[in-house]
C-alpha cells in the first residue's frame, strides 16, 4: 500500500466573518483533511459566520505559496486568524 504524501496548508481565517474563528483555527490545527473544502466544513463545526453572506472568508493555500505571498507583501494578514493542516489531495495547488 503506497504512503499518502501530505501537503502542508496554511489556513487563513477571517475576523470579520466568523465568530469563534480563533477557537476555529486552534481546533483545526494540525488536523489531516483529504480536500480542501473539508477545512472549511470543520471550520464551520466551530463556529458561525457573522453575515448570511455565501461567500465567506476562508483562504487555503499550500505552504510555499503562503510565504511567496508574505514575502512580496502581497497577503494582508490583519483582521485573519491564521492555522495550519494537512491535505492529502494529490490535486491541491
Amino acid at each position: 500500500m503506497a504512503k499518502t504524501e501530505k501537503k502542508l496548508a496554511v489556513v487563513v481565517i477571517s475576523v470579520d466573518d466568523f465568530t469563534n474563528g480563533r477557537k476555529a483555527a486552534n481546533n483545526i490545527e494540525n488536523m489531516t483533511f483529504k480536500k480542501a473544502t473539508d477545512v472549511s466544513k470543520e471550520i464551520l463545526k466551530h463556529t458561525q459566520l457573522e453575515n448570511d453572506n455565501k461567500q465567506f472568508g476562508i483562504e487555503l493555500y499550500p505552504m510555499t505559496e503562503f510565504m511567496e505571498l508574505c514575502n512580496n507583501q502581497e497577503l494582508d494578514l490583519e483582521h485573519n486568524w491564521i492555522s495550519y493542516v494537512y491535505i492529502t489531495d494529490p490535486n491541491f495547488r
